[in-house]
């Protein structure tokens, strides 16, 4: 009888160690998106997280660092974040077409999440290159399409 009572013992230890281990693990974790864009008219980067919290002042994005071309520009420290779950910050940084800039956002209770932009012209702007809108094609694609079958049926017959 002390065999088994013995083994149930360690059972139930075992299993609180496990499910312990798991509220850690849910409570603690990395950012888990990180989405940079940037507007050279306004020369504006906004970084968009993804880091889902139950409190967001006590779990929360502590530091990002903003790099271009691998010189830091800056170095920024929070107190919390602004939501529980998706937020933007704004920067204002003067970038060109060809610059990288680097993002990296780290977490309170630890992780860490990077992402890199790098710069290129934004093709709507420049009039050499012709835009075609999605209707456009998918018209012309249809229109291909009936007058092939049109001529297959006219084939067959």
């Amino acid at each position: 009888m002390k065999h088994k009572t013995l083994k149930f013992y360690l059972q139930i230890g075992f299993c609180f160690l496990i499910f312990s281990n798991f509220t850690v693990l849910a409570t603690s974790h990395s950012p888990q998106d990180l989405i940079l864009s940037y507007d050279t008219e306004n020369k504006t980067l906004t970084a968009a997280f993804k880091h889902s919290v139950s409190d967001p002042s006590s779990h929360f994005i502590e530091t990002v660092v903003i790099k271009l071309n691998g010189t830091t520009l800056e170095t920024l420290t929070y107190s919390s974040q602004p939501t529980n779950n998706e937020f933007s910050y704004e920067y204002n940084i003067s970038a060109s077409e060809g610059d990288e800039i680097f993002v990296s956002g780290t977490c309170n209770q630890g992780g860490t999440i990077t992402q890199t932009l790098i710069i290129v012209n934004d093709l709507e702007d420049d009039p050499t290159i012709p835009s075609f809108p999605l209707s456009n094609i998918i018209t012309s694609s249809m229109g291909t399409i009936i007058i092939v079958l049109l001529i297959i049926k006219k084939k067959g017959k």
